[in-house]
């Protein structure tokens, strides 16, 4: 029997997230996941899309899959159809039991995948129910949605993205996906000449890999008093 490595726990927002038993870190701000989600990444994808009339998107940390869900449901509420989501996820169960909920296997975390979509398809008044699973089933057979494992320096990548989605844990439990090299190595291979960054953290190898590149990096407070998070935007004019 595989060893438990989390518990469900649930946010001040009613939203699911996971404390990891090792360390006592949940995943989300305890705050509110669902609302975390969206002030530090939704908002970004729908600038992204309506810039670019597209959905280029690639997250990293699946986690528990908020920001793939917030990303499909707000193509739906744009009617987007042109949408490619690339998403990494080192953790292997994690992975495995939210192919096996869009597959409508059973899974320890079905209740809190179903959790997630009916709180995004609320948000972005979506109908009918279901409706924002089966679009990402879809989308997943279609490789228009590309579920992969470990992100690292010798990581090859099919396109560039508008929109990056940068979740990872923090630098205590996962330093190599903060390491400066790294991050300038990954933003360099990824994004597009009109891009869109967003991430909980603002770490100073963080701001400076991004300014190396051309973007405009803002620091605006972050969620649930945490002191601040990074947004980083680039336009055509970079070279």
């Amino acid at each position: 029997m595989n060893k438990i490595l989390y518990k469900i726990i649930e946010t001040a927002d009613a939203s699911p997230s996971l404390e990891w038993l090792a360390t006592g870190e949940a995943m989300h701000n305890r705050l509110g996941a669902f609302s975390e989600s969206l002030v530090l990444y939704g908002s970004l994808v729908k600038k992204s899309i309506e810039m670019c009339k597209r959905a280029r998107i690639i997250s990293v940390g699946l986690g528990l899959g908020y920001n793939e869900l917030i990303s499909f449901a707000q193509c739906l509420a744009l009617n987007i159809d042109d949408i490619y989501l690339e998403s990494f996820e080192e953790n292997n169960d994690l992975r495995t039991q939210w192919l096996s909920w869009l597959d409508d296997q059973p899974t320890p975390l079905c209740t809190v995948y179903d959790k997630i979509a009916e709180l995004c398809e609320k948000e972005f008044h979506l109908s009918p129910k279901g409706l924002l699973k089966s679009t990402i089933k879809t989308a997943l057979d279609n490789k228009n949605l590309v579920l992969r494992d470990r992100l690292d320096l010798n990581t090859k990548f099919s396109q560039k993205f508008h929109c990056v989605l940068y979740d990872p844990f923090s630098a205590k439990t996962n330093p190599d996906c903060w390491n400066e090299d790294f991050l300038k190595d990954f933003f360099n291979k990824v994004c597009e000449r009109i891009c869109f960054v967003s991430t909980y953290a603002a770490k100073g190898n963080l701001k400076r890999s991004l300014k190396a590149l051309g973007f405009k990096v803002e620091n605006p407070p972050g969620f649930g008093g945490k002191r601040q998070c990074t947004i980083a935007t680039r336009n055509n004019s970079f070279q």
